[in-house]
């Protein structure tokens, strides 16, 4: 019996060493269109000489001046006796000369095989114009208006409408690709047909939106910003709300207030909406606003100023609707540029949290 037990574990330890064998292939590179992607595999067998894991790394790198909006790239694994795997890969948003890191693995479970090729292929990129903000004119207007909650959704739902329908009203008529056009040329043609297509409709956001604010003959611009690696065309107005905020218990031991809340505890704002990160935790998702956690560190001295001012105390919201280009289309993208808490008796600013452009 004893002798069954040692051997068991020197299998276990085997198995276990075994497992770790992993057999390197040298990096591969594929380019187009000033696009790079670089990549290598590892093998992983259970020491039988049967791979069960494959480990795929490696990079997109964009030599191009311009934004790449979306950079799709797909992995063909064909095998000796299974089906081929694919596995595709979506980049969003690769800034000239940036560099975006990606690794994977495809597991074969109880149905190891031998792979017989690992074959990479750029699908699409598309590239972004930046487009330049409107000129000036007598027309233009900019405003920054205290908003209620109810305006500000209301709101939020007739921006949303006017997106969906100008997207409705000027649809893309997509270019035919002719026989003396290679895929690449092709490409750039339908990309910078898109591009225009985009500017136009960006040109009539600005007058249906300065209608809706400020009447007839009245535009808003839209002004690029980057976010995140991302072009934002960002209104020229703002709007901003207040909401009042209220602490539970404060916990000495855990220097913070819990049982945080806003009254009320959500409300609605439709767009996409992109909130910087505070101590408060407000977040903005599926279409509401609402804290992520009720629990607030503040040290004790101060959280007693706080308590005895409580009932003036409001959270202020500055807003910016904005969008992002999709393809032709644009999508919507709003900015809170700032969360400030606010004593409304004074006037006193005692926190703010703010998202910056790069």
């Amino acid at each position: 019996m004893g002798l069954i037990q040692s051997w068991s574990g020197k299998a276990v330890i085997f198995l276990l060493v075994s497992l770790m064998n992993v057999l390197p292939a040298s990096a591969e590179k594929v380019t187009r269109k000033d696009m790079d992607v670089v990549y290598q595999y590892r093998q992983i067998n259970d020491g039988f000489g049967n791979i069960r894991l494959i480990q795929i790394s490696g990079y997109v790198k964009n030599r191009d001046p311009r934004m790449a909006s979306r950079v799709d790239i797909s992995f063909k694994l064909s095998w000796q006796s299974r089906s081929s795997d694919v596995k595709k890969l979506e980049f969003i948003n690769l800034p000239p000369n940036d560099i975006q890191d990606f690794e994977f693995e495809i597991d074969l479970g109880t149905q190891p095989d031998v792979l017989s090729s690992v074959i990479c292929t750029i699908e699409r990129i598309k590239f972004s114009k930046q487009r330049e903000a409107s000129p000036l004119t007598d027309n233009n207007i900019v405003l920054h208006d205290f908003y209620t909650l109810p305006r500000l959704n209301e709101e939020g739902k007739d921006f949303l409408n006017i997106l969906k329908g100008m997207c409705t009203q000027h649809r893309f008529e997509i270019p035919l690709q002719n026989e003396f056009e290679t895929t690449n040329e092709y490409e750039t043609r339908l990309n910078e047909a898109e591009n225009d297509h985009f500017s136009r409709l960006m040109d009539e956001l600005e007058k249906r939106y300065g209608q809706l604010l400020g009447g007839q003959n009245a535009v808003v611009r839209f002004l690029p910003r980057t976010y995140r690696n991302s072009i934002v065309y960002l209104s020229e107005c703002s709007a901003y709300f207040q909401i009042p905020i209220r602490f539970g218990r404060y916990n000495a031991d855990r220097r913070m207030f819990e049982n945080v809340s806003m009254v009320p505890r959500t409300f609605p704002y439709p767009p996409m909406t992109l909130v910087p990160d505070t101590l408060l935790n407000l977040i903005h998702k599926s279409g509401m606003f609402f804290l992520r956690k009720d629990e607030f560190f503040i040290e004790r001295e101060e959280a007693r100023i706080w308590r005895s001012d409580e009932r003036f105390l409001v959270l202020e919201v500055t807003v910016r609707n904005g969008v992002v280009q999709n393809g032709p289309y644009f999508s919507d993208f709003c900015i809170v540029e700032k969360i400030q808490v606010k004593n409304t008796q004074t006037g006193r600013i005692i926190r703010e949290w703010s998202i910056v452009a790069e």
